[in-house]
């Protein structure tokens, strides 16, 4: 199954390496992996690995250009 793997983090203090490990390793191979943090009173925040920040851009002006 190919697609996305979010792992999930609502602490006040986060090590965010150590969630990212935890998506990583509980993802499928083809699948990118993300952590979804936020701390009280804060908005939510998105941390992806940045190989598969480029992934995801590559593949968005792929779609985009005519």
């Amino acid at each position: 199954m190919a697609g996305f793997h979010c792992e999930v983090k609502r602490v006040e203090r986060l090590n965010i390496y150590d969630a990212i490990d935890q998506a990583r390793r509980d993802s499928l191979p083809e699948q990118i992996h993300y952590v979804a943090h936020r701390k009280n009173n804060c908005r939510w925040l998105v941390t992806v690995d940045g190989e598969d920040f480029m992934k995801l851009v590559r593949s968005y002006i792929e779609d985009v250009q005519p």
